[in-house]
């Protein structure tokens, strides 16, 4: 098996930095609502450069597919360009390789606002873990957590860390229900 040589000049790379600060710029006119927020295809096609021969396509799959897990046409320009991390931490790309995994961290956090035993495992009733949650009702009273064994529980607050699809299913019912803002969110 032989791999074709593809050989090709800066240019395209010199393009790739231009348009990303095109990008950049055109992104923060866009009011921070989001609600006139436009894709990067779009973008592209508003600066009359789609990608069009295979440099470009490998570029853009790598600056768009690859890093945002999406093509240009689903990717949203203005919550990717200035990308929120850099524009918060800086330019600098940190990789941690830790083999205790990210889990070390959650618990690291963790344990200084929850009850531990002297082995260090997370003991505080507030952590419940492996239960499928099918109702939250929230009133002036705090908030009603209703499981699918049947369990309720009952909290001043409760953090609700379902993935996107769980409340797109409507495996949860909120009572009251969502804000129609959120449900407009959910259905994009």
């Amino acid at each position: 098996m032989g791999f074709t040589t593809v050989r090709w000049s800066r240019k395209p790379l010199m393009l790739l930095k231009l348009s990303m600060s095109l990008r950049g710029k055109f992104s923060k006119g866009l009011p921070a609502s989001g609600r006139e927020d436009i894709s990067v295809l779009t973008f592209q096609r508003l600066q009359n450069h789609v990608p069009s021969d295979p440099v470009d396509m490998i570029l853009d799959y790598y600056s768009n597919d690859n890093e945002f897990a999406e093509p240009p046409r689903l990717t949203s320009l203005q919550n990717t360009v200035p990308l929120p991390t850099f524009a918060n931490f800086g330019d600098d790309v940190e990789f941690v390789c830790d083999q205790r995994g990210y889990e070390s961290v959650v618990y690291h956090v963790a344990h200084q606002f929850l009850k531990t035993d002297n082995n260090g495992t997370i003991v505080d009733p507030r952590l419940l873990l492996n239960k499928v949650v099918r109702k939250i009702s929230q009133s002036r009273r705090g908030v009603t957590v209703t499981t699918e064994d049947g369990s309720v529980y009952e909290a001043d607050y409760v953090m609700v860390s379902v993935s996107i699809g769980v409340l797109q299913t409507k495996l949860i019912d909120f009572v009251p229900d969502l804000p129609n803002w959120k449900i407009m969110a959910l259905s994009v």
